[in-house]
């Protein structure tokens, strides 16, 4: 649900540049990303994903620029509630002409993913 309201967000012509339809998608590949380790990985009681997974994850939903961010040397081992903010954190920072509403309901649904995986 979260991919497919990014996705038809970021969709409208003329209101999102080309720019922040690319960061669309990169979120998506980053939320797929996050469910895969979830569900592959985290929910089987596997180990942390390798430096090289996240630091492409990071940088597929913070930007091109995540190396030049504090968060690139504080975070060392990853959790899924590290990688659904990272990916609120994206938005926030990625998609600026999603209006209010909009970015509150993906937010929403994000807390909801995150509170549901701490009752596993």
């Amino acid at each position: 649900s979260v991919c497919r309201e990014l996705l038809a967000f970021t969709s409208a012509n003329g209101r999102f540049g080309r720019d922040e339809r690319r960061s669309a998608y990169d979120l998506t590949k980053g939320l797929v990303m996050a469910h895969s380790f979830i569900m592959r990985r985290h929910l089987k009681g596997r180990s942390d994903i390798s430096a090289k997974r996240r630091d492409d994850f990071m940088r597929l939903v913070l930007g091109k620029n995540y190396n030049d961010t504090p968060e690139s040397s504080t975070c060392t081992t990853t959790s899924p509630s590290t990688l659904l903010t990272c990916i609120s954190m994206g938005i926030s920072r990625r998609l600026p002409s999603l209006d209010f509403q909009e970015s509150t309901l993906l937010q929403g649904h994000i807390a909801e993913i995150t509170l549901k995986l701490g009752t596993c």
